[in-house]
């Protein structure tokens, strides 16, 4: 636990986006993450990304 906190300060843990879905597909990533399909966070994007 310690080495984890020591290593998220340092910024040396890193995330893994399975998926980035526009928010009108929430019900498509809710399934996705109930059938576990998904290795990493499935993202509901909710405007324009600049």
């Amino acid at each position: 636990m310690v080495r984890a906190l020591a290593d998220a300060a340092a910024g040396s843990l890193s995330g893994r986006v399975h998926a980035v879905l526009p928010l009108a597909e929430a019900a498509r990533a809710h399934e996705c993450v109930e059938a576990r399909e998904n290795v990493g966070t499935v993202l509901l994007r909710t405007g324009v990304i600049s």
